[in-house]
């Protein structure tokens, strides 16, 4: 085995396509405060080419024949016997990012058996962890911890400046606009959004909806859209890797999600001072002061409508909303001092 003392520690990643977890690690790795290793599982992901040129990746071959003080698993789906045993290290850490009571999918992680060689679960807030304990009554609760994502205030404040070329075109129109930033997952619930604009529109409140992303649910998604007539009013804008100047100029930024484990675009939004309308979900009442720095409306199809009907119409409350966020910059300074902790 090869023995070294840098870096001393791996990130097993499964991907770096679009999405939350991906985004809070490109994030977590400029802050990383030690060297590492990543180890990306399946290459190629969209946002691979954001990672700062120093950082070697290597294989999971590479990463078996050296030893590490941690090793970091950042997939909640895969299987412990994956990855625990084939791994020198002395302390095995697995990030959670999902709730785990609302999470359906039978993933092997769910199996408390198979979790015994984990040394610690890091959540990412403390609904999850809470969900995660729920769900594993007999895993010690001193190994389930809270360690909040991490956001770079001044580099999203950055880029939001940046001018695309369809911008432009989306700042001409009257209408106010919303913007959701999410991958076009089941959970997501996208096509009861398409259904709430739909009721908005009926209700004589006209809008442009705005929505960025890519995932498995997009033909469906297109269908709704069709189906109630909104082919000229909700855009899927598809991937952005700089999604931030469309939230830096939309009237209200939404999260309509089933569930979630923390809801990134929340914060992203809170940074960049935006009107802010959420379901309730894990994490969200983590992020968002209800009427202070956002409107957190039941998660159900009637609630999202009025919510959006009163933060649409009221533009002193959507003013309030931005007000309360002036001057907003995320702390990122806890996960630093426990990633320092960590080794």
């Amino acid at each position: 085995m090869e023995e070294r003392r840098s870096p001393r520690a791996l990130v097993l990643a499964p991907w770096l396509k679009l999405g939350g977890l991906e985004t809070a690690l490109l994030a977590m790795l400029e802050i990383f405060p030690v060297p590492f290793d990543l180890c990306i599982c399946k290459r190629g992901g969209a946002f691979e080419p954001l990672l700062d040129k120093k950082i070697e990746v290597i294989t999971f071959k590479e990463a078996q024949k050296r030893s590490y003080d941690a090793v970091l698993q950042m997939a909640h789906w895969k299987d412990p016997s994956s990855w625990i045993k084939q791994i020198v290290a002395k302390i095995k850490v697995q990030w959670i990012h999902t709730d785990f009571c609302a999470w359906k999918a039978n993933v092997p992680l769910k199996d408390g058996k198979k979790c015994e060689d984990i040394d610690l679960f890091v959540c990412v807030s403390k609904k999850v962890a809470e969900s995660f304990q729920k769900t594993h009554p007999s895993m010690a609760p001193e190994k389930i911890i809270t360690v909040y994502n991490v956001f770079n205030s001044q580099k999203i404040r950055k880029l939001s400046l940046e001018e695309p070329e369809d911008l432009k075109e989306i700042q001409r129109s009257s209408l106010l606009k919303v913007v959701s930033v999410t991958r076009l997952s089941r959970e997501k619930a996208l096509c009861r959004s398409v259904a709430v604009h739909a009721a908005l529109e009926k209700a004589g409140i006209h809008v442009k909806w705005y929505v960025i992303g890519e995932g498995p649910q997009r033909k469906k998604l297109e269908q709704c859209i069709q189906e109630h007539g909104l082919q000229d009013k909700h855009k899927l804008l598809g991937m952005r890797y700089n999604p931030y100047p469309y939230m830096r100029v939309a009237s209200v930024v939404t999260m309509q999600s089933r569930f979630e484990g923390f809801g990134n675009v929340l914060t992203e939004a809170k940074i960049l001072g935006r009107p802010i309308l959420t379901t309730r979900f894990a994490g969200a009442c983590e992020q968002i002061e209800n009427e202070k720095t956002g409107l957190i409306v039941e998660n159900k199809k009637s609630t999202i409508i009025s919510g959006m009907k009163r933060i649409l119409q009221d533009q002193q409350f959507r003013e309030k909303l931005s007000k309360n966020l002036e001057g907003f910059s995320y702390n990122n300074e806890p996960t630093k001092k426990f990633l320092e902790k960590l080794f």
